[in-house]
């Protein structure tokens, strides 16, 4: 059984809050933000602004650190639009 969008938003919402309180990602959590942040990108019942939330994150999240006022910005909008 497929995990559902709410559910994969929820695994992105814990990866980012860890990332802010904890300044960055271990290397399994990058991974994991990759691999939801591609399943997200690649489901056509994503809503369009929350696909241009997930655009944003997937490019930041090439860098080794993102910004946390960034991060906390996408928090505040998936918050708003789930």
């Amino acid at each position: 059984m497929p995990i559902s969008i709410q559910h994969k938003l929820g695994l992105l919402q814990d990866l980012l809050q860890n990332h802010v309180s904890e300044k960055f990602l271990t290397t399994n959590e990058s991974e994991q933000l990759k691999q939801i942040l591609t399943a997200l990108a690649q489901d056509p019942a994503l809503d369009p602004a929350l696909a241009s939330t997930i655009d944003e994150i997937s490019s930041a999240s090439h860098t080794e650190t993102m910004d946390s006022e960034a991060v906390q910005q996408w928090l505040n909008t998936m918050s708003s639009l789930t």
